[in-house]
């Protein structure tokens, strides 16, 4: 949803959100719901809404944090308000993007 947070998911961004994915080796139930959320709502706190578990929180967390384009301020600021609504420490995102960046 942070690629989304421009106003559209632009090919390149759909082919590197499609290699994260991957690297996550999500099972079927993730990545279908990681697909149904191309149609969902770009509101972070909605989107958070959705997520019931740490363990999801975080995943949805890194999911997005891997395919945020750093270079563009809107998905920056849709990420961190994201980070808020999840109510996700900011020393657990700090990792999360770490272990991104170690990938």
């Amino acid at each position: 949803m942070a690629a989304r947070a421009d106003g559209h998911i632009d090919g390149k961004e759909r082919e590197l959100l499609s290699q994260e994915i991957a690297k996550l080796q999500p099972d079927d139930e993730l990545h279908a719901w990681i697909q149904q959320q191309f149609d969902a709502p770009l509101d972070p706190s909605v989107f958070a809404r959705t997520v019931d578990c740490p363990q999801g929180k975080r995943e949805i967390y890194l999911v997005s944090a891997a395919i945020i384009d750093d270079q563009n301020p809107m998905e920056r600021a849709w990420l961190d308000q994201l980070a808020s609504a999840l109510e996700l420490d900011p020393v657990i995102t700090r990792e999360l993007e770490r272990q991104l960046l170690a990938m």
